[in-house]
C-alpha cells in the first residue's frame, strides 16, 4: 500500500501558496474604495506657428507630453505621475 500523508501534505502545500499569490483589488489610499482602472491624463505641449493670414498651425511632430496623472476612478485625486507606480499599484505591487 501507498503512503499518501506526504502527497496530501505536498498538495495543500502548494494549493495554499496559489492563493497567497492571488492578486488583491486594489483600494484608493485616499477614498478607499476598490479600484480596478485608473483615470489616465496628461498635458502635451505642440508648437506652431501664428500669423494673421493663416492662423494658428500646429506642428504635430512637436507635441511632447510635459505632465501625467493617473487618478482615482472613485474620488478623483491624483495617486500617481508615473506609469511605472501606476502598473505596480494595479498589480497589487504598490503603496
Amino acid at each position: 500500500m501507498k503512503d499518501n500523508t506526504i502527497s496530501t501534505i505536498k498538495d495543500s502545500t502548494l494549493k495554499s501558496k496559489h492563493t497567497s499569490r492571488r492578486r488583491k483589488t486594489p483600494h484608493c489610499p485616499k477614498c478607499g474604495q476598490e479600484i480596478r482602472t485608473l483615470i489616465y491624463s496628461s498635458t502635451v505641449t505642440t508648437l506652431g506657428e501664428y500669423s494673421l493670414t493663416a492662423g494658428i498651425e500646429e506642428d504635430p511632430a512637436t507635441g511632447e507630453t510635459q505632465e501625467e496623472e493617473y487618478s482615482c476612478t472613485e474620488c478623483g485625486e491624483t495617486l500617481f505621475k508615473d506609469e511605472e507606480e501606476a502598473e505596480l499599484f494595479l498589480r497589487g505591487r504598490g503603496r
